[in-house]
């Protein structure tokens, strides 16, 4: 009771949900404390909870938090104004159960307004939003708000999963199977098999965009799946012998055999997917380090910190906005 009371006067968002006998959960109250101030920047979703076997029932009560930017879900968080003796602190919640699957579908659309509500709060701030072209459409670059969800809420993660899915689909497959189709080409007809056809460079090219595509995406065997889809049936054969020749095993793998999707996979499917949007999810890539070679910069991952320390048992996406060319 106290952590919805901290929750309902210190959270960023605050979606109350109510219950309906015939459509299930709705969004009963919304409490924005955007003007008012706030100190943990979530969208807190507080739902009815059932105790000692329904002998005593919580009207609110924490079930889901989802954390926007430097916010992390049911973690601490203290105000940064004021003296040291006068910040308010918000305790670590606790939940007493998780959320459901009807309630996270009748939260998903107030969510979804509060994340592009936030997104246009911090883009309309930027005085010269800077802008790319790409396929035809203007892209704001870095004007995404970054969205943390605990992996212990597992509907809500396994939406985020999807999403990065689809995104990195529509806007990176293609394009990936079209430069190694371009590197794999040449080597059609080529009679060069054994050590030489190792070295040749398009196939040196062809494997280190493998190898990049299962260290630094999240799904990386549906994404390989669709790749492979994509390639022209003369490039496919070169490339199996490019998945031979290094000993790529996990790739034939995962052309041959079709994963176990979990349950609620299956079941966030039916979430509404975005429209005017999309969400990719952020990994932390490594530490910059210095080449002693040629003194510039290149990154390399240390395995000591390849989470998030800041948000460790989460999963970190960030939402943009997709606009077309006026």
């Amino acid at each position: 009771m106290r952590d919805t009371d901290r929750i309902r006067r210190h959270a960023h968002f605050v979606i109350v949900l109510g219950v309906d006998e015939q459509h299930g959960p709705y969004c009963r109250e919304f409490i924005d404390n955007t003007e008012r101030g706030y100190v943990a920047n979530v969208i807190a979703v507080l739902a009815p909870v059932d105790l000692f076997d329904g002998w005593f029932v919580l009207e609110q009560s924490v079930v889901l938090e989802v954390g926007l930017t430097r916010g992390r879900p049911y973690t601490q968080a203290e105000s940064s104004l004021g003296a040291a003796n006068r910040r308010l602190v918000v305790k670590k919640r606790h939940k007493l159960r998780d959320a459901t699957f009807d309630e996270v579908a009748g939260a998903w659309p107030r969510i979804l307004e509060c994340i592009k509500e936030e997104t246009r709060r911090l883009q309309g701030g930027r005085m010269y939003p800077n802008t790319f072209l790409l396929r035809g459409r203007n892209y704001i670059h870095d004007d995404g708000i970054r969205v943390t969800v605990s992996k212990n809420d597992r509907y809500l993660y396994w939406k985020i999963v999807i999403e990065d899915e689809r995104a990195r689909i529509r806007r990176y497959i293609g394009d990936r199977a079209a430069w190694i189709t371009s590197q794999l080409m040449p080597y059609t007809r080529t009679t060069v098999r054994g050590k030489r056809f190792k070295n040749l460079a398009g196939v040196r090219a062809a494997t280190g965009t493998l190898q990049n595509m299962r260290a630094y995406t999240y799904m990386p065997n549906h994404l390989i799946r669709k790749l492979v889809v994509f390639l022209p049936k003369d490039v496919r054969n070169v490339f199996n012998e490019v998945v031979d020749v290094y000993k790529l095993s996990w790739v034939a793998r995962v052309q041959q055999q079709r994963p176990r999707l979990p349950t609620e996979l299956k079941v966030a499917r039916q979430l509404p997917p975005l429209t005017e949007c999309f969400m990719v999810i952020k990994r932390k890539q490594g530490r910059m380090l210095l080449s002693r070679e040629s003194g510039r910069r290149r990154r390399q991952i240390d395995p000591t910190k390849r989470g998030h320390p800041h948000a460790q048992g989460c999963v970190v996406a960030e939402l943009y906005f997709k606009e077309r060319l006026s």
